[in-house]
This record gives C-alpha cells, sequence and structure tokens, in this order.
C-alpha cells in the first residue's frame, strides 16, 4: 500500500511540475508539496542520485549551493539544484523530482539541496546526503533562531541521525570546532587576507567553551570566524585539511593548500 501511495505521489508531483513548466512557472516547490500530501514519507522512498550534497549555516547557503551548481556543470554532471534557494522539505522534494523518472530511477549524476540549518534535524535524516557543507553559525533573528548554540544542538543532533553523511565544515568557526562531531569530517580554512576587518559590538564566542577563558585571535575574517585560541587551555582553530590562501581580486584568482601541495584556482 506505501508503494502505491508513493508512486501517485510522486506522478500527480511530476504532472503538476510538468504543467508548471508549460506556464513558466517551474521554480515552484508546490510540486514538493502536492507530493506530501499523498505521501507523508514521498523523500525517504523517492530513489537519490549517486552524490547528494547539502549546504547549510547561518550565511553563504545560497552562494555555495550556486557555486556547486555551477561548478559541477563544468564538469559536464547532470545536477538536480533549486536556483531559487527552496532549503526545506518540500524544495528538498522539488529538487530531487527532477532527480528520478516516473518510475523512480535516478537520471542525474548529483543533487545539490540548501539546507536550512534551524529544520535540519528534520530533513537530514530523509535526504541520505553523501557530504554536507556547514559554512559558520552565527547570530541571526532570536526569534526564529534564538542563539547560536541553540542552532548547534539543532545541526548536532541532525548529524547524530545521519553518521555516514561526510562533513566538511569552517575550521575558522570556534563554534563549530567545539562540537563533538561523530562523523568523517574534512575542514577547509581561510589564511589571514588583506580585507579590513569590520568590527562588531555582538560577540558570538567571547569565551571558551572548555575553560570558560577569554578567546583572542591571530586574526579574523568577519565577526568571529578566524584564527582563534584560548588564552587559558589548548582550545584553538583546527588545521584546514584544504586552506585558502593568496586571494587575487583583480586576476580572480586563489590558492589552495592541502598538505605540502599548492593549486592556484
Amino acid at each position: 500500500m506505501s508503494k502505491i501511495r508513493f508512486f501517485i505521489a510522486l506522478w500527480a508531483a511530476k504532472f503538476y511540475l510538468f504543467v508548471s513548466k508549460i506556464f513558466g512557472r517551474s521554480r515552484d516547490d508546490r510540486a514538493g508539496l502536492l507530493a506530501y500530501r499523498f505521501d507523508d514519507n514521498f523523500l525517504e522512498h523517492l530513489n537519490k542520485p549517486k552524490m547528494v550534497v547539502g549546504v547549510t549555516g547561518t550565511n553563504g547557503k545560497s552562494t555555495v549551493s550556486s557555486l556547486l551548481n555551477d561548478i559541477f556543470k563544468l564538469e559536464n554532471k547532470k545536477v538536480a539544484y533549486n536556483d531559487w534557494f527552496a532549503n526545506n522539505l518540500a524544495g528538498h522534494a522539488r529538487c530531487l523530482l527532477d532527480a528520478v523518472t516516473i518510475f523512480n530511477k535516478p537520471r542525474k549524476d548529483i543533487a545539490v539541496l540548501e539546507m536550512d540549518e534551524m529544520t535540519l534535524e528534520e530533513t537530514m535524516p530523509y535526504a541520505d546526503l553523501s557530504y554536507l557543507i556547514i559554512t559558520n553559525i552565527s547570530r541571526d533573528s532570536i526569534r526564529r533562531n534564538a542563539y547560536p548554540s541553540f542552532i548547534a544542538g539543532k545541526i548536532k543532533s541532525a548529524l547524530d541521525k545521519s553518521l555516514s553523511t561526510k562533513i566538511i565544515i569552517n575550521a575558522n568557526d570556534p563554534i563549530l570546532t567545539a562540537m563533538d562531531i561523530k562523523n568523517e569530517c574534512i575542514y577547509y580554512s581561510l589564511n589571514k587576507t588583506k580585507d579590513e576587518i569590520t568590527k562588531y559590538n555582538a560577540n558570538d564566542f567571547p569565551v571558551c567553551p572548555r575553560c570558560f577563558g577569554k578567546i583572542e585571535y591571530e586574526y579574523q575574517h568577519y565577526r568571529h570566524i578566524g584564527k582563534f585560541y584560548c588564552t587559558n587551555c589548548s582550545f584553538k582553530a583546527k588545521k584546514g585539511d584544504y586552506t585558502g590562501d593568496n586571494i587575487d581580486y583583480k586576476n580572480m584568482t586563489f590558492d589552495v593548500i592541502k598538505g605540502k601541495k599548492k593549486t592556484k584556482f
């Protein structure tokens, strides 16, 4: 019965999507909403591409998702991606509808999902992510997101439910690196740049989570993001597995350092 319900949901959503495209309204996640009207477990039953990449965090989700889509397409990959940044469950269903045939067979190589950090706990376990990129956690709307440690707890809970997902994480964010993550992690960082740093009155990470000592910085990129260390214990920024360096805005290039190898992009 559940399989019948799923295929009714799939075909109804596909038909709605077909009609929407005829009338030029394809940038709409209502097809995903329709699928869930018929099957509460639609995303769980939907087959996924071989690689599904999620992107979450307070800032930069849309930018990183869009960059990934462009990069994968340059590699001649077929990509399922919502370019209007629908980052909830219905949006994910709408995106992944494009990745399967009417018989639920994958027809895309990769899916890129922008994922809201507040609802990640509810969506991540059903998306079958190969990778999750976490950009940062910062103070946001207090009515919706409360405070950074609350969002960190939400993300941590989501990761604990999806231990097979590899996490690509910002090593320059102390809130993220303070999390006890059990997943396999790949850390990225950025060396000091020549950019002028804006000073903020709000401080999202004033004290060390281990000893409550004062947090200091060798350099900052913005807000609490940078190369940090505790003045009282060993807590400090992790070394990036991949590190950006030598940003050249004029020529639009930068270096990526991995171990002893440096590659210019």
